[in-house]
C-alpha cells in the first residue's frame, strides 16, 4: 500500500500490482493490499483519494449498476482528482466482426467469446455492460467528471494490462481519462494528448464516421435490392450531419 500522502487507487486489481497505488480485488491475492467489491468504497473518505484507475472492471458489473459505480468514485476523489478508466470497446469489437467475418464463423475458434462475455474463468470474471466512447463519456459527465478524453496507455504504469489490448484481436478497449470538477488537474504528461495526437484523433473520428457509413450504405443497398427504393440523398444528409456534430 503506497505510503505517501498522494492516495491512488488500483481498483480490480487482478494480478496486476502496481507500485504507488493501493491495489484493490474482491480476490485475495499476492501484493492485493485490500479485498473488497469495487463497487463501493466505505473505507475511503469523501475528498480523500488523487486517482482511481481501473481497467476492463466497469463491464463486469450490470449496466444499471454503472451510473452510481461512477458517482462513488467521484464522490472519493478529490477536486481536481484523476479517474482513468478502460473497458472493451464495443464499436471496436464489432468493426473487427465485420472486417473478420469468416474467422468468427470458425467454430474452434472460442476466445473471441470472451471480448464480449468476459473469460469466465472465475465467478466474478463475466461481463454485464457494453460501452463505447459518446455512452461512457455521458456517465462519466452524468456522475459528475468533466474533461472526459480518450487516451493511449503508456509505460508509465510498469505494466501491460487490458487497456493495451493484446493478441489475436489487436486494440479492442477503450481507455478515457476524466477528472473530478474543480481542484487542479493532476493529469500526468504521459496521459495529456500533444498538438498532434488531437489532430489523428479527430482524423480517427472522420474516418470512423465514414466507415461506419460505407457499412450503412452497404446494408441499406442490400434492403433496397431486396424490398425496394431508398434515398441516398437522404444517407448523404444523415453522414455530413454525424460529421458536423463530430
Amino acid at each position: 500500500m503506497t505510503s505517501d500522502k498522494t492516495v491512488k487507487l488500483h481498483l480490480g486489481c487482478g494480478n496486476i500490482i502496481l507500485d504507488g497505488y493501493t491495489n484493490i480485488d474482491i480476490v485475495p491475492g499476492e501484493g492485493i493490499d485490500v479485498v473488497s467489491d469495487v463497487r463501493s468504497l466505505p473505507m475511503y473518505k469523501d475528498a480523500s483519494v488523487d486517482e482511481v484507475y481501473l481497467s476492463h472492471v466497469l463491464e463486469h458489473f450490470s449496466w444499471k449498476q454503472a451510473p452510481e459505480i461512477l458517482k462513488e468514485y467521484f464522490r472519493v476523489l478529490k477536486p481536481g482528482g484523476v479517474l482513468r478508466i478502460a473497458v472493451p470497446d464495443m464499436n471496436k469489437i464489432i468493426r473487427l466482426y465485420v472486417e473478420h467475418w469468416d474467422w468468427f464463423q470458425d467454430p474452434a475458434q472460442k476466445v473471441w467469446s470472451g471480448l464480449i462475455y468476459g473469460g469466465h474463468e472465475t465467478e466474478y470474471d463475466c461481463h454485464h455492460a457494453g460501452f463505447n466512447f459518446p455512452y461512457l463519456k455521458y456517465l462519466l459527465e452524468s456522475a459528475g467528471f468533466v474533461d472526459a478524453k480518450e487516451y493511449v496507455p503508456s509505460e508509465e504504469l510498469g505494466h501491460h494490462d487490458a487497456s493495451f489490448g493484446g493478441k489475436p484481436f489487436g486494440t479492442v478497449s477503450l481507455n478515457v481519462v476524466a477528472r473530478k470538477t474543480g481542484g487542479i488537474s493532476t493529469v500526468s504528461s504521459n496521459f495529456r494528448h500533444t498538438f498532434l495526437e488531437r489532430i489523428l484523433i479527430v482524423l480517427q473520428r472522420i474516418f470512423e464516421i465514414l466507415y461506419e457509413a460505407c457499412i450503412s450504405i452497404r446494408m441499406r443497398l442490400i434492403r433496397k435490392r431486396l424490398y425496394g427504393s431508398w434515398s441516398v440523398k437522404s444517407e448523404i444528409i444523415r453522414i455530413m450531419r454525424k460529421l458536423k456534430k463530430s
